[in-house]
């Protein structure tokens, strides 16, 4: 038996997966947790706090859980699965990548 939520559900599914840009699904709960952690601490400019802790930057890339990706990205960075990706994730966010990232946080711990 099929219901209107579930026929919805699939074809969102279906959208994601065959989609032809790379599209990740990520959980930034360890992200939330850190910055709440910092505001407990007492820490209220966060760009200064990740100069002086540029390990923080790294940790928190660690603490995004990544839930599904999709073909296209497989395709993109030359996975034959999501965990093969998963597991190099290390190699994907390089150098540049971590000038980026430092820029989400500080827009994730700021509200924007």
């Amino acid at each position: 038996m099929s219901t209107d939520a579930n026929v919805t559900g699939d074809h969102f599914e279906s959208l994601f997966e065959y989609a032809p840009i790379s599209l990740w699904e990520e959980d930034y709960s360890g992200i939330k947790s850190f910055m709440d952690s910092l505001r407990a601490d007492g820490v209220s400019d966060l760009a200064t706090y990740l100069d002086e802790h540029p390990e923080e930057i790294e940790k928190n890339i660690r603490n995004i859980k990544v839930k599904h990706v999709n073909r296209e990205t497989l395709r993109m960075f030359g996975a034959v699965s999501a965990q093969e990706l998963l597991s190099n994730l290390d190699k994907i966010f390089r150098d540049e990548m971590r000038a980026h990232f430092r820029s989400e946080l500080l827009a994730f711990g700021t509200g924007r």
